[in-house]
């Protein structure tokens, strides 16, 4: 009688143990179900409410440009370098997308002015401003972030290039079309390193001279600072 009451006892504790088992799985994988869901939930928040608010932002740079006009594919690219600078001022809109203006300027040289103007050794002053569109290829995917430490933007627009009168040349304008790229590094919440690369093309009579083409271009290397206004709480 006495094992038989024993044996019973052991029954109900093992029941009892296998009961207080089966609560402690079942409260901890609520935990963590819980915990997964809290989890979820903070990303999903992360990625709605990230950082994709509009900025000012103003650049100065200066680079190097070269210019490819009539005679200019039998001479070395290197004699055909010259000094530049822009101004950028960028309205975004977003982290992905916005606009800019840009005024730049500084010399050409071309080797048909060259030889016909050997006073000026082919140089020639120029002045040209754009209105673009920019975007930001880092912030194409699912997150989007105005405060990415490293951005690629991508611009395309049109505006006007200008050449001032010189000794026997008169003034000239032209219709121009932009096509460019930075890459900005940000070294702090409101200083940025900016390199560039970007191209022109204009009408052919834009250096003084026709060439029997319709259109010429140059392209500029540039690098320089971007300050970004604070944003607006």
């Amino acid at each position: 009688m006495e094992n038989l009451i024993m044996v019973m006892k052991l029954k109900r504790r093992s029941k009892l143990l296998l009961v207080n088992l089966s609560l402690i799985g079942l409260s901890a994988w609520g935990q963590s179900d819980a915990q997964f869901e809290r989890y979820l939930s903070l990303q999903e928040n992360s990625r709605q409410t990230s950082d994709n608010r509009g900025y000012w932002a103003v650049s100065l740079s200066g680079g190097i440009s070269l210019y490819q006009g009539e005679s200019d594919g039998n001479v070395g690219k290197k004699d055909l370098l010259t000094p530049y600078g822009k101004l950028v001022v960028a309205r975004w809109f977003s982290s992905v997308w916005g606009i800019r203006w840009q005024a730049s300027g500084g010399t050409q040289k071309n080797s048909h002015v060259m030889m016909k103007e050997p006073d000026t050794n082919g140089k020639f002053y120029f002045a040209d401003t754009y209105l673009t569109f920019v975007t930001n290829l880092m912030n194409w995917g699912t997150y989007k972030s105005s405060h990415r430490p490293i951005g690629l933007y991508l611009y395309l627009g049109g505006g006007g290039a200008w050449t001032p009168e010189r000794d026997g040349k008169s003034q000239e304008f032209s219709p121009a079309a932009l096509l460019g790229g930075n890459l900005n590094i940000r070294m702090t919440d409101y200083w940025s390193l900016t390199f560039g690369l970007e191209g022109t093309i204009v009408k052919d009579n834009f250096n003084g001279y026709t060439g029997g083409r319709k259109y010429e271009g140059y392209a500029g290397v540039t690098a320089g600072m971007t300050y970004r206004f604070p944003d607006k709480k």
